[in-house]
């Protein structure tokens, strides 16, 4: 018992960093917004073998069995939308179109 409440300290953070669903949000100084082309090219260009894109959900759905790291997907929304993602078209990354910016960027992830 006494080396269960050692460790459950240094367990929690790990254990919930595991999501089912993540999005990315942008702020460009109006506050946070949910951004679906941000999140789209982060699903598509980062987890493509561990996860899937939903358009009805908009936010970037965990296989069966697998967990998202929500450290990981924040990362990655932020530094995408610090360096810029492309827009979406009829359900693609459209690199032809000029990369999108913000000032900020987030993630919020769901279990």
């Amino acid at each position: 018992m006494r080396l269960l409440v050692t460790v459950l300290p240094f367990l929690l953070p790990v254990m919930a960093s595991d999501h089912k669903q993540c999005d990315c949000q942008i702020n460009n100084g109006n506050g946070w917004q949910y951004d679906s082309q941000l999140t789209f090219n982060v699903c598509v260009n980062n987890y493509q073998s561990t996860a899937e894109y939903d358009f009805g959900a908009g936010r970037c759905i965990a296989n069966p069995k697998t967990r998202l790291d929500g450290d990981r997907f924040y990362n990655n929304c932020k530094y995408l939308a610090q360096n810029g993602w492309y827009p979406v078209v009829n359900g693609a990354v459209d690199t032809t179109k000029p990369k999108i910016f913000a000032k900020k960027g987030g993630s919020g992830c769901y279990n």
